[in-house]
């Protein structure tokens, strides 16, 4: 059908407006829109439909008569009424449940769950309830427009380009792994475009779609490319106060295939320039391997006996305060004359809509901020912040980032000059961020003593005119570190989460079979529970670890029933199919450090492996690592942590023939899940 209506246009070179037409139609062909209407209230069966109706009649007979006979079979019918509507919610459930579709799982469990998430019916404004799409979705707008304009240091300074000499001209081949690496997501943009669609109808139009994001390069994005489709999301508290919601970005599938393109030509142009202290939105990083990182600097510091702190800077809606004319000033020298061009325009005169209910809000235009939602707004903002690393970082100071959260590691020679030289360090990073737009919460900054106390010990840093004093404690990325490295908080906090799961897991197991409960335990308990569970799990104390092993059995009882029989625990391992959280811990663990030690990135991590790395002449490629620290602490450094690795038998560090992530996961599973041995 799309091929067809292709060869029926004419002069189609580089122009949007026919493509976007083109696929319009082609979708309204396909499944064309249609106005569904529904009830407020549940969805009832005909057989509910009929109690309901019965019930009512009833009551309106006794309103009439107040005959106590009609109020009784009245109060009967609802008895009747109430028990038909929890057996058709339960059958709706497990027909949701049970569908092939995992995304009708997902939905169905997060519903009984309590995480669905509505859209936005009602507002409170002034104390006053609105509840008209329009209104309310103007409302949303204002809001989040208001937000960056009361964070604005100053206005954004005058940043228009001349077109370039020598444009980007991407390839076909650049198009083609673009929509290969393209998720299939039913989301859109402005345009109305699916982004499923597009892609499946991709080889089609190629070349068409190349010659539109051409003429991007030459002459800029198209103006209706800028207008961000947005959503608000609600994130906790009331949800009538406008202040619980953040926005949620979907843009034109058109726009997000010219950022990929144009994100794979960043990458090589800049290979590597947000530095090694940036895990955030990079292949092979992520917020477990910046978590190590701080985890093994602090245990090293341990193991030499060395004093210090670390501190964090709390940042205001830092991706929407990126200024365009800051980055042009910082990369005018970096980046070639048409891919600063394309960049510059694509975060220039950038606008958005709320979309509430088929209904839209006013256009609201901003000067500044990188789109939330976008391909290539994380990598914008990470080159951004590059240069903090030449601000802080020395041979004193360590840097440790995951976007736009950093925590900063301070472990001076001369420890008397401790507090000079972090406040000198603080002054000159929150100097850099405001440099740039940033805006710093300064009495949100976390500082932590590491180490023996001094003897003449100091309590609070200055910053400026705040005096932020010490903390026992400090969160980063979602755990909670001390800076004794014991990790009594960080265990409390997943036991207190295990036990609240576990309540609602008990909950949902009468709506699900064994499978399905199984399925969704590993999804929502173990991922929240043991999270970064290769940085703290096996240093906890024995009590601790005991209560979470006993609460990860008491799961696995209620997933099998098994309240009366009382199996022992192997038993129940293999009955589940489940490993232990001890397990979990030494697998996802020897994961890592094969990925890292595979991929030689992040730098840090992979050279501290490397000096405690040897390999057995009788074993090739099965390497094996040794502890060189001091004290128990010190062994939290990961390359000193891993002495279980010597059960690995499998050649897993043959450079010639690395292992594929499935492979590796798989093997590890044989290893360490003893399910799998029996």
């Amino acid at each position: 059908m799309m091929s067809n209506k292709i060869s029926q246009i004419s002069n189609f070179e580089s122009n949007l407006e026919c493509l976007t037409q083109l696929y319009n139609d082609t979708l309204n062909e396909i499944a064309p829109m249609r106005v569904i209407r529904h009830s407020d209230g549940e969805l009832i069966n005909t057989k509910v439909a009929a109690l309901q109706k019965r019930r009512d009649r009833f009551l309106k007979k006794f309103k009439k008569t107040n005959n106590p006979d009609h109020l009784s079979k009245a109060k009967s019918f609802s008895k009747t009424l109430k028990k038909a509507v929890k057996k058709e919610s339960r059958r709706i459930f497990q027909c949701k449940a049970r569908s092939p579709n995992p995304k009708h799982f997902w939905q169905a469990l997060n519903d009984k769950m309590g995480k669905y998430r509505d859209s936005v019916l009602e507002i409170e404004v002034d104390k006053k309830k609105i509840s008209d799409p329009v209104q309310v979705a103007n409302h949303f707008a204002s809001f989040f427009l208001s937000k960056v304009v009361n964070l604005s240091i100053e206005p954004v300074t005058s940043h228009s380009l001349a077109r370039p000499n020598i444009p980007i001209q991407f390839s076909l081949q650049e198009v083609e792994s673009a929509f290969k690496t393209m998720s299939n997501k039913k989301s859109y943009g402005i345009d109305g475009i699916p982004q499923n669609l597009f892609k499946d109808t991709s080889e089609l139009v190629n070349n068409q779609i190349l010659d539109v994001l051409n003429s991007f390069c030459r002459n800029g994005l198209a103006d209706n490319l800028r207008i961000a489709r947005v959503s608000p999301l609600h994130k906790k508290g009331s949800k009538l106060d406008i202040n619980n919601y953040r926005p949620i970005s979907n843009l034109s599938v058109f726009s997000k295939i010219y950022e990929k393109c144009l994100l794979s030509r960043i990458n090589q142009e800049l290979p590597g320039y947000e530095g090694d202290h940036q895990h955030g939105f990079r292949k092979s990083h992520s917020t477990e391997t910046a978590l190590l990182t701080l985890q093994s600097i602090l245990a090293s510091m341990h193991d030499r006996r060395q004093q210090g702190l670390i501190y964090s800077i709390d940042l205001s809606a830092a991706f929407d305060l990126l200024r365009p004319d800051k980055f042009l000033e910082l990369f005018k020298d970096i980046l070639s004359e048409g891919l600063l061009y394309s960049i510059i325009d694509f975060l220039s005169n950038r606008s958005f809509q709320v979309h509430l209910q088929d209904e839209s809000s006013e256009l609201k235009t901003l000067d500044r901020g990188c789109v939330q939602g976008s391909i290539l707004g994380p990598k914008l903002f990470s080159l951004y912040m590059a240069r903090l690393r030449d601000v802080v970082v020395s041979d004193e100071i360590s840097l440790i980032s995951y976007a736009d959260d950093s925590y900063v590691v301070v472990a001076p020679k001369n420890i008397d000059q401790i507090q000079d030289i972090t406040e000198n360090t603080l002054s000159k990073h929150i100097e850099f961020l405001r440099s740039i737009g940033m805006v710093v919460n300064e009495s949100k900054t976390e500082i932590m003593w590491i180490g023996q106390p001094l003897s003449n010990p100091i309590d609070h840093i200055r910053i400026g005119s705040v005096c932020v004093p010490f903390s026992n404690k400090i969160k980063a990325l979602g755990i909670l570190i001390q800076g004794d490295l014991s990790w009594d908080a960080q265990a409390e906090q997943a036991i207190g989460k295990s036990k609240k799961l576990l309540s609602a897991f008990r909950f949902l197991r009468k709506y699900l079979s064994e499978s399905q409960f199984l399925k969704a335990a590993s999804a929502n308990y173990y991922g929240a529970v043991f999270y970064a569970s290769s940085v703290w799990f096996r240093h906890i104390k024995q009590v601790h670890k005991t209560k979470l092993t006993s609460i990860h059995f008491r799961m696995l009882r209620v997933a099998k029933r098994d309240f009366k029989t009382r199996l022992k625990r192997p038993e129940l391992t293999q009955s589940c199919q489940r490993a232990t959280p001890e397990q979990w811990s030494k697998f996802i663990t020897a994961s890592t450090v094969i990925k890292i030690m595979r991929d030689k990135t992040p730098t840090f991590l992979f050279e501290k492996l490397q000096e405690n790395y040897f390999e057995e002449k009788r074993k090739p490629f099965v390497g094996q690592f040794f502890d060189t620290s001091r004290i128990l602490k010190g062994q939290q450094s990961l390359q000193n942590k891993l002495l279980f690795m010597r059960s690995i038998n499998y050649p897993w560090h043959d450079p010639e023939k690395p292992l594929s992530n499935d492979v590796t996961r798989i093997e590890l599973k044989r290893t360490f899940y003893t399910y799998l041995k029996s």
